[in-house]
């Protein structure tokens, strides 16, 4: 938690804002899997929650949220992709975009999977045309690693985490 957001395990009650996110032509411009439809969102939500009570959790995706309201402004996580090593994604409801609150839930994300867990590398691309997202990765510690066709690819080690 950071003075203006959270990051909080989904509810059901996130389905409406879930569904504005992941249906949003504009959030999905540079996400290839999104938009998704209404059913679709329902499925990842449900998904997204199941996914907290795995006995080996691979989906750790964590609503953004305002604390003093608890509306979700948007999703931040990791996928485990192997021992040590994770994928990270994030994604806000575009009235939340240009204020600094993706760069602070993904340094939240960050804190939270090298703090929990025995994870030594976390990954994370975007098209390049996604410059704010680059910045995010950028401004949260990732740094840039590789160009692949149209992705940026980005790495953040847990020594150099926790050296920032």
């Amino acid at each position: 938690m950071t003075r203006r957001i959270e990051l909080r395990e989904h509810t059901a009650e996130d389905l409406a804002p879930f569904r504005e996110l992941q249906m949003d032509p504009e959030v999905a411009r540079y996400v290839a899997w999104l938009p998704r439809t209404a059913q679709q969102c329902e499925a990842a939500l449900v998904d997204a929650i199941e996914q907290q009570r795995a006995a080996n959790r691979v989906r750790h995706f964590f609503a953004i949220a305002l604390p003093d309201t608890g509306e979700m402004i948007g999703s931040v996580g990791y996928t485990i992709t192997g021992v040590g090593s994770a994928d990270c994604g994030w994604f806000l409801r575009k009235r939340f975009w240009g204020r600094g609150y993706a760069s602070e839930a993904v340094r939240a994300m960050v804190s939270m999977a090298f703090d929990g867990s025995k994870l030594e590398c976390l990954t994370a691309s975007c098209t390049l045309g996604n410059v704010a997202s680059m910045r995010v990765a950028e401004r949260s510690g990732f740094q840039w690693v590789r160009r692949a066709q149209d992705r940026a690819h980005f790495e953040l080690h847990r020594c150099a985490a926790s050296r920032s």
